[in-house]
């Protein structure tokens, strides 16, 4: 057990937390700790693999056997989510400290959550709190523009997805999202001189994505423009997702 004292304790440094804070959640000190780590370990490849009702029964034997083990903790709440049991996802975010090494991820987790539960403004105050102790991380600043965005407050949502760009140190491909997202507020605000630009680098970043296409074409038909591509681009997004009532209502024969 010992020999992986390394390798955790390289896990905590990447956390930039203070090892001495963390110790009791990664180190496993006896036989009870290995069991309940073989426990966590079933309940996230269950999870994994979608098979979420046997993943909260073992996630729960894993507490039995260690309680206050953060990350069982922490798994229990993300299915008790799915679920849409939102009250007891909220206890389980609520219950890790934050002298975790995993209390940031509780708190993105916990404020997802919230604005799942319709408590929006209670997550948006969490995560500007979040924001105020990480000023580097950008997540904080995407869930806020996904949450103001939820409430039609564009200039809002606007601004929190151009601070989470801002803290991107390199714009990965997977970036496309807060680009698609930062250029429906954009639209929806009346601003499609900036939303056109957002919408063409998620589809830069990644350029089958049936849910960009499909709203870039639709704007631009609706305006009037681009038609020729326009049309191109929901024929792609209609035969990737020819189920999707969304984007085939965008389609015209």
């Amino acid at each position: 057990l010992k020999s992986d004292y390394l390798d955790k304790n390289l896990f905590i440094k990447q956390l930039g937390k203070n090892p001495n804070e963390t110790l009791t959640d990664i180190i496993i000190n006896n036989a009870t700790d290995g069991l309940a780590e073989a426990l966590f370990d079933i309940a996230q490849a269950l999870k994994n693999d979608s098979v979420n009702d046997p993943a909260i029964i073992f996630s729960h034997l894993a507490l039995y056997m260690r309680p206050n083990f953060a990350a069982a903790q922490l798994l229990l709440g993300e299915l008790l989510d799915r679920r849409r049991e939102y009250s007891y996802a909220i206890e389980q975010f609520k219950a890790i400290t934050s002298k975790s090494a995993y209390f940031l991820s509780a708190q993105l987790q916990l404020a997802t959550s919230l604005g799942n539960d319709n408590k929006p403004d209670k997550a948006i105050s969490l995560l500007e709190e979040v924001s105020n102790t990480k000023p580097n991380d950008y997540r904080p600043f995407v869930q806020i523009g996904d949450l103001q965005r939820s409430l039609k407050r564009w200039d809002k949502a606007i601004s929190a997805y151009s601070k989470a760009l801002s803290l991107i140190p390199k714009i990965q491909n997977s970036d496309w999202i807060i680009y698609y997202s930062r250029g429906i507020a954009y639209e929806q605000s009346k601003n499609w001189q900036s939303a056109e630009p957002d919408f063409l680098q998620a589809l830069n970043l990644s350029p089958n994505q049936p849910f960009v296409m499909n709203y870039l074409g639709y704007a631009w038909a609706e305006q009037g423009i681009n038609l020729t591509k326009a049309n191109s681009l929901i024929v792609k997004a209609v035969k990737q997702r020819p189920r999707d009532g969304y984007i085939a209502d965008s389609f015209i024969p």
